[in-house]
């Protein structure tokens, strides 16, 4: 009989290694006489261990000389320009630059001082300084770190011990072998052991990272994603065109905003020059002005460095007052020409988040109906859909403003998919030859360079000096991905972030796992030994080569050197000091050399950090299970980057603002890690037991099913954006505890606001959310002080001197189609009952709106429809045709009456303000109490809900008469404080999700928004009674909610 297929392979055919084979490791060394790979005693584990920690030390205190010495170093993001928002997407202004108070200043004065602060900090503080992202990726390591402690256990305590019951690689104390799997024989059954604790780790992986993600849900940070992102729209398209086309097509989706997109990349680029020209100019003013004299600079770069030192020199105000003087004239000619070069593209911003999903459902959802099986996309058609090409538009959720890079809006189609696949080729192509540092490890003995030192067998030469080169090569790797990532010209900071990530990872994966296991030198090898016929016949590499013990040591002491030697380096940030150097060298002046040292300071790179962390942690989890005592290392690894990635992300780095899709990623990535551990565990037990054996066939049959889970979770993943179900408002998007941050959700770059920093502090021509003179709620309310404002409200005290009332409020404005409504509510005694409404079209003429009784509204319901017109005298006419006995035949025909149902548009507006204020009128809970005697008045001790409470939807109570406390069982009515709560809460309302709760400005107010009735804004200052509601819309009440939910 034949021989069986892998018998015919003599390396996999001779399974049965001799302990002498294993101990010889000369014949698995590409040069024989090689003196650097030769393994040493316990793998030159002390040795690098001992060597790294003094490392660490001395950089530590390299680190706390230069932090103490070259302060602002230390602590680049605090000094970074206040207020300064650069155009490019590298770096931008933080909002605070000095220390934020005492106790910080107190424990980053000293040497060392702010180690135990770093050590200290809470989550709350790192939430305020850094973001929401900076939270999530400290919780991602705070996660892996449980999940290391864990491994630690299990690995030191069960499968070390077991790997030494073995005594294939002898019983030295100083062998290394003794530790990892390969000192067990072949056919032992506690190997059985390994490949369950491998699906235990995988296991244990997926519940702890489930953890992870299930409190990114419940801590969402993004607002509501109520933009959309519209591509291949015509380049002559207006944005009255496209609004006019969304408001036909959906017309109970309600758009508040179209800007369209335009090549701006040149003029950012001249406005960041003209805006630091004028810092420096204002800063030489601002020295001329203290000591009275002019200051001479040399204009050429480098001038104040002794070799430029005898150029003339001119005078420093005139050469940058002609320089910014240059840049305008630049800059006005470029903004005029910028409408003439449109992009194609278009931002849409909707009301709500369910608007947004009901039109990316209908544009994105394949349908499929009519004759056959043929589904496509039709979105709903407009008078426009033509003129437009709808039908080519291609819709997506747009990303946050400041998500943008308005700059590489420019760069699309072919030109940036050829960009694309030029700078990656590239990329591959150098990282092909300088993937593994043993190539020049082999290129010193193939010159015998290491002759004189041949003899020492040292583990400084044989394990040191390697990992050290492979950390130094994969440390150069993420800068050559970073800027690789950056000429890719993403249009946003999430994909871009999102692609460094992925990049970094698999060439970090490549270059310090996958081809170090296989004792290759580079990816060039890599293919040698892929494609190449005889490349295994030459013996130049051996398979049984691949779980060498000293290979294992070597991946235990790059560990080691990523822990200390890498976390030394992050601190001290070399490249970053270089860069700052040469900047510093490059410039022209002392306010030149003011504005890098202000604007050195640059966003965290998530997927830079992430891809790099993730290469640790896969290489920890590989070798857990075949060199159990890397994990302890590893778990030192993650404890010490994070530490200095929370420095970092304080002191020295700016905060970025991205999506959850980067973290996410992040979290799918991490899941790989177990699974190569798997691989590797099926790929030794191949080697050493066959491919027949029970533990390889169960290794098999799991990474199987592993695989499968997790390449249909992924096709999952893409496929159902083609399902209507992806579009499903969710409970999380209806009720949004944890707010979001300040929602600017403003389309535009910079540079084409027409909103100057001194317009930017005049407000709006309507006092907002429910102002009112004299009242809790409106003396530190968000009132902008502006003519206007003082006009409104020196109406309103008019108006409640002249109606006795106790107080009056600015109510809101129905939008009418010649004229608006402003409308004002008007107090007496009783907050509740005692209301009044009036109407102005001056907001100085105010005129008593009648009362909506019964009869008034089924009048209403009957005749008025469509929009209001803005005339009070406009009568609405409805006919109804009236049968006596419900019958139709001919013989009653004479006795049909018509009945005309007639109502004037000032009982209209009378019912809807109404209705209005009855369905959504909001106050927080215990701002209201009522007296033993049955009045509704002000709570004078309310001093406003705590942060945790605002995030919750059931203290917000209906201003209006309860309606759902009778439905109460007897004990719910037993918990209730009769005093504060007799009012409905908004929890209750029908439909579900008619409620959008978001907190703002930084987290400050909290904002509630009726989707019921599109235009009523409710809002709440946490910890103060400062609280209060406007409605401004059109007055229709949204009755395609319940089928948009």
């Amino acid at each position: 009989m034949s021989a069986m297929w892998w018998e015919q392979w003599p390396l996999l055919a001779s399974n049965g290694t001799t302990p002498s084979d294993l101990t010889d490791n000369k014949s698995c060394f590409s040069t024989p006489q090689s003196t650097v790979l030769k393994g040493v005693g316990f793998g030159g584990v002390p040795v690098v261990l001992l060597l790294d920690f003094c490392v660490f030390l001395v950089l530590l205190m390299v680190f706390s000389i230069i932090r103490r010495k070259f302060w602002d170093y230390g602590r680049l993001a605090l000094v970074s320009n206040e207020g300064y928002t650069d155009s490019t997407h590298r770096h931008y202004g933080h909002q605070s630059s000095v220390v934020s108070n005492a106790e910080d200043l107190e424990y980053e004065l000293g040497f060392c001082s702010w180690l135990p602060f770093i050590l200290r900090m809470d989550e709350e503080k790192i939430k305020t300084r850094c973001g929401m992202d900076a939270v999530h990726y400290l919780s991602f390591q705070r996660h892996l770190i449980v999940l290391l402690i864990v491994l630690t256990i299990t690995s030191l305590s069960i499968i070390m011990p077991v790997n030494m019951t073995g005594d294939l690689l002898g019983n030295d104390p100083q062998s290394f072998g003794r530790t990892t799997v390969g000192n067990l024989p072949n056919g032992d059954n506690l190997l059985w052991l390994h490949t369950v604790f491998a699906v235990l780790y995988l296991i244990l992986t997926v519940v702890v990272l489930r953890h992870h993600t299930s409190q990114m849900k419940g801590e969402r940070r993004e607002t509501a994603r109520d933009s959309l992102f519209v591509c291949s729209v015509p380049k002559t398209a207006t944005e009255e065109a496209v609004k006019t086309h969304f408001i036909e097509a959906y017309p109970s989706c309600r758009v508040c905003a179209v800007t369209l997109g335009y090549d701006v990349a040149k003029l950012m680029h001249l406005d960041k020059e003209r805006e630091r020209a004028g810092k420096n100019l204002r800063y030489y003013e601002r020295v001329q002005e203290k000591t009275g004299k002019l200051v001479l600079i040399n204009p050429r770069l480098c001038g104040h460095l002794c070799c430029c030192a005898s150029s003339k020199k001119v005078d420093a105000i005139d050469f940058y007052r002609t320089q910014e003087k240059d840049l305008l004239e630049e800059v006005r000619k470029q903004t005029e020409l910028v409408p003439e070069r449109p992009l194609g593209m278009a931002f849409v911003t909707l009301q709500t988040e369910a608007m947004a999903k009901y039109i990316l459902k209908d544009f994105n959802a394949l349908k499929c109906g009519g004759t056959g099986f043929l589904c496509r996309r039709t979105p709903q058609p407009s008078s426009d859909s033509a003129t437009l090409k709808v039908n080519k538009w291609s819709v997506s959720f747009a990303p946050h403003p400041k998500n943008v890079f308005w700059e590489n809006l420019s760069l699309r189609g072919f030109h940036w998919y050829m960009r694309y696949l030029t700078l990656n080729f590239f990329l591959f192509f150098l990282l092909t030859f300088l993937t593994t540092p043993t190539i020049i490890i082999n290129t010193m003995d193939k010159f015998n360079v290491t002759m004189p030192i041949r003899y020492l067998n040292s583990p400084i030469i044989s394990q040191f000096f390697p990992t050290l080169l492979l950390w130094s090569f994969s440390a150069l790797l993420p800068t050559i991905v970073y800027y690789s990532t950056i000429g890719e010209a993403h249009w946003s900071r999430s994909s871009e972030q999102l692609s460094m990530m992925r990049k970094l990872y698999f060439f970090l994966i490549f270059m310090v796992l996958i081809l170090p296991s296989l004792g290759l030198t580079s990816i060039a090898w890599f293919f040698r030994w892929l494609f190449d016929k005889r490349f295994l016949a030459d013996g130049k590499l051996r398979f049984e080569c691949v779980f060498l013990p000293d290979q294992g040591a070597f991946f235990v002491n790059y560990v080691i050197t990523a822990a200390l030697v890498g976390s030394g380096m992050d601190l001290l940030r070399l490249p970053g000091l270089l860069l700052y150097i040469i900047r510093m060298m490059f410039a022209r002046s002392a306010a030149e050399r003011k504005y890098v040292k202000q604007n050195q300071a640059y966003e965290f790179e998530y997927g830079a950090m992430y891809g790099w962390s993730l290469c640790v942690f896969t290489v920890i989890m590989a070798y857990s299970i075949i060199c159990p005592i890397i994990v302890p290392f590893g778990l030192l690894y993650m404890m010490l980057k994070h530490l200095v990635d929370k420095h970092n992300m304080y002191f020295v780095y700016l905060p970025a603002r991205l999506d959850g899709q980067v973290h996410l990623g992040a979290v799918n990535q991490a899941l790989a890690a177990p699974i190569i551990c798997l691989i590797w565990l099926y790929f030794f037990s191949v080697l050493r037991q066959g491919f027949l054996a029970a533990t390889t066939l169960f290794t098999l049959v799991v990474l199987c099913i592993t695989v499968f889970i997790c390449v249909s979770s992924t096709c999952f993943g893409h496929f159902k954006y083609l399902s209507p179900h992806n579009y499903e408002v969710k409970e999380e998007d209806k009720d949004t505890e944890n707010g979001a941050e300040e929602n600017t959700m403003v389309y535009l770059p910079r540079v084409l606001d027409p909103k100057s920093p001194a317009s930017a502090q005049e407000g709006s021509k309507i006092p907002s959310y429910g102002s009112t003179e004299g009242s809790p709620a409106h003396s530190a309310g968000p009132l902008a002080k502006s003519a206007s404002d003082v006009l409104v409200n020196t109406s309103l005290v008019i108006l409640k001197k002249n109606y006795k009332f106790h107080r009056v409020l600015f109510w809101g404005k129905i939008l009418g189609l010649k004229e608006d409504y402003f409308i004002a509510q008007g107090r007496g005694e009783d907050e509740m009952k005692d209301k009044k409404f009036l109407y102005s079209f001056n907001c100085m003429d105010w005129m008593l709106l009648p009362p909506a009784t019964d009869s008034v509204i089924e009048e209403v319901s009957k005749a008025a429809k469509g929009r209001f017109l803005g005339d009070p005298s406009f009568v609405y006419e409805h006919v109804e045709i009236r049968r006596p006995g419900g019958r139709a035949d001919a013989i009653q025909e004479e006795e049909e009456e018509e009945v005309v149902t007639k109502v004037n548009e000032e009982s209209r507006l009378a019912v809807t303000v109404h209705k209005i204020d009855f369905e959504a009128s909001v106050v927080p809970r215990g701002a209201y109490v009522k007296s033993p005697h049955g009045l509704v008045q002000i709570n004078r001790s309310f001093g406003g809900l705590s942060h945790s409470e605002a995030g919750k939807l059931d203290n917000y109570l209906h201003f209006s008469k309860a309606k759902n406390l009778k439905n109460k069982s007897i004990l719910e009515m037993g918990e209730l404080n009769p005093a504060t709560d007799f009012l409905d809460v908004l929890s209750d309302d029908i439909p579900k999700g008619s409620w959008s709760l978001q907190l703002e400005c930084a987290s400050s107010v909290l904002v509630l928004r009726s989707l019921l009735w599109p235009g009523l804004n409710f809002y709440h200052v946490p910890m103060t009674p400062q609280h209060g509601y406007i409605y401004i819309g059109d007055g229709r009440k949204n009755l395609d909610l319940p089928f948009m939910l």
